[in-house]
């Protein structure tokens, strides 16, 4: 279906952002891909602007909530954004207030805010403050100075993945038998049955030990607290498809919650033989199953970069998805000829 979207800038002086800014919508039939709105360098978002986009989306049904955020590259990558106005093709728009900043530096951190969107006959839901309680183990060479970020996951979707760089009681966060306690808002999960943490260590043999996760809700109907275990290393490994990893419920905190086993997927991806078809851009890639989906995994390619011609092999660890259904995969555009010619991707 097609859709109008407006965003409003707030009227500060410094309200407006150069940076990258996407949309992520959320309905009772399913979830959008990240949908890619434009860049603050070429004339979007600045103070006072109202930005108008189409945008196409699959049948998700009566949406229920939508995400948007930025790349948080810049200089001035702060965003105050006002307000968000959705229009079916036909239909009667739909006016979301935000009035919040998006930026690593203002606000409470965070580059991306979750907005709920009315639906006739049914209460809106609650915007619900997670708090993470994140403790690194005791063990040696236990913390990790890498960008670490986590999502979180429940019967009303997922939280998308955020950055956990604002300790709330510690000025370093992630040191050796530390717990550091942060704070994520979203749109209010439900029961909650998953957490995604992971981090963008660049050097092999980088790692964390992560004990477990904690994780209170306030301000919803489910206030409580849910235990994470993890009592592993998360850790880049050559070829390991990213380094994000799944930390499963324990089952004692979540009722009739099933465990779910870790998975093992091994994804090939096949770059085509063209002329043009390598690329210097990121690469990242999400597997979708019956149960669920990896998050976005970057790709660590034994060549630094895909090559034409050349296959590259991940290992990707991840909560079992069942069946896998679909693969998505992108990149950043970021580079010298950040085209990609993909000729097949394969998962076992």
């Amino acid at each position: 279906s097609e859709w109008k979207i407006l965003l409003v800038t707030g009227d500060g002086p410094d309200s407006g952002t150069e940076a990258t800014v996407s949309l992520v919508v959320y309905g009772e039939r399913g979830v959008s891909r990240t949908l890619l709105l434009g860049s603050g360098e070429s004339h979007l978002f600045k103070p006072r602007s109202v930005d108008s986009f189409r945008i196409s989306l699959p049948e998700l049904g009566e949406l229920y909530k939508l995400r948007v955020g930025h790349s948080g590259v810049g200089e001035a990558s702060a965003w105050l954004l006002e307000r968000v106005r959705l229009k079916p093709a036909g239909g009667r728009p739909l006016e979301l207030p935000v009035t919040r900043w998006l930026a690593d530096d203002r606000d409470d951190g965070d580059t991306w805010r979750e907005v709920p969107v009315p639906r006739p006959g049914k209460r809106l839901l609650p915007v619900v403050v997670y708090q993470l309680s994140v403790l690194t183990g005791g063990r040696a060479g236990a913390d990790t100075d890498a960008r670490v970020h986590a999502s979180l996951w429940g019967e009303r979707g997922d939280s998308g993945a955020r950055l956990l760089h604002r300790s709330l009681n510690n000025p370093i966060p992630f040191q050796e038998g530390q717990m550091d306690v942060f704070r994520l808002e979203a749109v209010s999960l439900g029961e909650l049955r998953k957490v995604v943490i992971g981090h963008d260590g660049t050097s092999p043999g980088q790692g964390w030990f992560l004990d477990r996760v904690v994780v209170k809700v306030t301000g919803s109907e489910l206030d409580r607290e849910y235990v994470f275990p993890c009592e592993r290393w998360v850790r880049v490994r050559e070829g390991s498809g990213g380094v994000a990893v799944s930390a499963l419920v324990d089952p004692g905190d979540v009722g009739e919650l099933y465990k779910l086993s870790h998975h093992r997927y091994v994804v090939s991806v096949h770059v085509g033989e063209r002329w043009g078809a390598e690329t210097f851009a990121g690469v990242y890639m999400t597997l979708y199953g019956e149960s669920g989906d990896t998050g976005c995994r970057l790709l660590t390619f034994n060549s630094t970069f895909p090559r034409r011609a050349q296959t590259d092999s991940f290992l990707v660890e991840a909560v079992s998805l069942g069946q896998v259904r679909k693969v998505v995969i992108g990149h950043d555009g970021e580079g010298y000829g950040s085209g990609l010619f993909v000729k097949m991707v394969t998962v076992r």
